[in-house]
């Protein structure tokens, strides 16, 4: 949330989960006031993203994620895909999208390596 934050106060969240969204949204806002932010969250719940994959693999899960990604990146500095189910379209994304696009699993492998030393 760190990293998103320090890309603007726009921030996109996708989940295909209502909890994750409530759990991202929040955590998103806490990283914001951490920062001094007031961040405006723009929420996408595509609750078909795990159905999308499941049926479509991989394809299928990267052309949904892509068509979310462009429709928040309209009025978002960056996007969070909040689920680490995403993450294997994150390369992907990162080549198509017009805005920074980050992932938990890799925003928080980074975090882990800068606490570590």
């Amino acid at each position: 949330m760190a990293d998103a934050v320090a890309a603007g106060v726009k921030i996109g969240l996708i989940a295909s989960v209502p909890a994750t969204m409530r759990d991202s949204e929040y955590y998103l806002r806490l990283a914001g006031e951490e920062a001094g932010k007031e961040v405006e969250p723009q929420l996408c719940l595509a609750e078909d993203l795990i159905d999308v994959m499941r049926a479509e693999g991989q394809a299928g899960l990267e052309r949904r994620l892509v068509e979310e990604v462009m429709t928040l990146a309209k009025d978002a500095d960056a996007v969070i895909l909040s689920q680490f189910s995403f993450a294997a379209a994150f390369a992907h994304l990162k080549t198509v999208s017009p805005v920074p696009v980050l992932s938990a699993p890799h925003s928080s492998a980074r975090a882990l390596k800068r606490l570590l030393g």
